[in-house]
């Protein structure tokens, strides 16, 4: 059997594990949000069985494959990469609870400007650029 942690309400699921299996959170109520990583290929029956504080879950890769019941009696959103064909609506059920599913923008590339200005391009093409201070002079980089 996988050892599973919470530590803060953060389910941790290690890199690599396979599969969740049958009732690995069964009532865990101090559970409030988890990660899925991508190497999760399958969600077994009441996996998630009654998680009361369970409110966010976010894939990192393919959709699993989902036993009725994976989220029974549990009401969370559901974040999947939003690039990622493999979520159709088929997928994208409630499992025995009540789920919202919202896709969401995978970061494609990004790297650090001016060495101060960290910034990053999502698979929605949003251009992110943060940091503090002047920008410096663009204009001996020419039109583009």
């Amino acid at each position: 059997m996988t050892k599973y942690e919470i530590i803060d309400g953060v389910g941790i699921i290690p890199q690599g594990v396979t599969k969740i299996e049958y009732e690995a959170f069964m009532y865990c109520s101090n559970l409030t949000s988890i990660v899925i990583p991508n190497s999760v290929t399958e969600i077994e029956e009441w996996a998630f069985y009654d998680c009361a504080g369970l409110t966010e879950i976010r894939f990192q890769g393919d959709a699993p494959a989902f036993v009725n019941g994976a989220f029974y009696n549990t009401a969370a959103t559901v974040y999947y990469p939003a690039d990622n064909s493999t979520w159709t609506e088929e997928v994208r059920q409630n499992y025995g609870g009540t789920i919202t599913w919202q896709s969401y923008a995978v970061t494609v590339a990004e790297g650090v400007y001016a060495e101060n200005f960290p910034w990053r391009l999502d698979s929605d093409g949003v251009l992110t650029v943060s940091g503090t201070g002047a920008m410096p002079d663009c204009s001996s980089y020419g039109d583009t």
